[in-house]
């Protein structure tokens, strides 16, 4: 690919300091970051992420605040493994970034991350291939469900008290979609926990040696209580075409709730399904606008459908297809 100049100007200054490009490309079609392997002095391989400052779009007003918080989450995730090593995840660690000292001189945001040797737990597309009589792929997505679960549960937990406590700042900036929320008055600051924004089936990695790695955390920031699990909810439900692994997961955290608590309530089911329903209208208005898919699309009919239910509150929908 040819790199933009602001870009290749950041590489030769790395090269200088024998920090070495193997290769690079866009991180996605929106072109809203490039990413690079890159080789450090040490020999060590790392990941590199990269953003013009100045660069904006329909997710992102500052790629520069983007990137902070994503070093942030960092920082935080990792304070929090310390402070409780039966942390369920964890996030790759930041080895340089220049985001912290930017300046009005700075054209691009970098952080260059460790190497992670592993992949996403469901490595194949969900939307076109999974074969139940396929034991591999379904157990595969099984394991996905119960750390997705562990995940949501630990990521609950977490409030600002909490970061305070393991002496972490404050996130830097809001994300667009804490934002939103608090417009909405869906949440306060005092009653919100820790969210990365983009908690889907593509950025639930596993390592080699089966540890939880969370990626594309450029969204974190304070969520409802219940964001992260509608996140994933509408992505596989309505964006993978698959309510059947949506439903089997809400039912997972049902059970789990269930188990926690002792006794079953649906009042969280109510909160989840007032989240819900605006995701679901922001996604059919994303797929509109952004992805010309027309009213007859099946992501639709699937949004429709789901929505005429929550607002009937009709809360069995959420998890009453069986995946078996």
């Amino acid at each position: 690919m040819d790199i933009p100049a602001p870009f290749q100007s950041v590489f030769a200054k790395w090269q200088a300091h024998e920090i070495t490009v193997l290769e690079s490309n866009w991180t996605s079609t929106s072109k809203r970051h490039i990413g690079a392997k890159v080789k450090m002095p040490d020999g060590q391989f790392g990941f590199a992420k990269l953003a013009l400052n100045n660069a904006r779009d329909w997710d992102e007003p500052d790629m520069l605040l983007g990137m902070q918080r994503e070093v942030w989450w960092s920082k935080v995730i990792h304070g929090l493994r310390q402070h409780r090593p039966s942390f369920p995840f964890t996030s790759p660690t930041v080895l340089q970034t220049n985001v912290e000292c930017a300046n009005s001189n700075s054209e691009v945001s970098w952080i260059i991350f460790e190497h992670i040797n592993g992949k996403p737990i469901v490595d194949w597309d969900v939307t076109t291939n999974l074969d139940q009589t396929n034991e591999e792929l379904v157990q595969k997505f099984f394991r996905f469900v119960s750390k997705a679960v562990d995940c949501l549960f630990a990521l609950n937990s977490i409030t600002h008290n909490v970061v305070r406590e393991v002496g972490m700042d404050d996130v830097p900036s809001l994300p667009h979609g804490s934002r939103r929320w608090l417009k909405k008055r869906f949440m306060d600051l005092d009653t919100a926990v820790l969210g990365n924004g983009a908690f889907e089936i593509g950025n639930i990695w596993e390592t080699d040696d089966g540890q939880v790695v969370i990626m594309d955390n450029e969204f974190a920031g304070w969520y409802p209580r219940y964001d992260s699990l509608s996140y994933l909810y509408h992505r596989l439900y309505c964006n993978c075409r698959r309510p059947d692994m949506a439903c089997y997961l809400c039912g997972e955290y049902v059970s789990r709730n269930d188990e926690v608590r002792g006794c079953q309530d649906d009042f969280y089911l109510r909160d989840l399904s007032r989240i819900l329903q605006p995701r679901l209208l922001s996604g059919w208005y994303n797929d509109t606008v952004r992805r010309r898919l027309p009213p007859w699309h099946k992501n639709h009919r699937l949004r429709y459908w789901l929505y005429w239910h929550l607002r009937r509150n009709h809360l069995q929908v959420l998890f009453n297809k069986n995946f078996r």
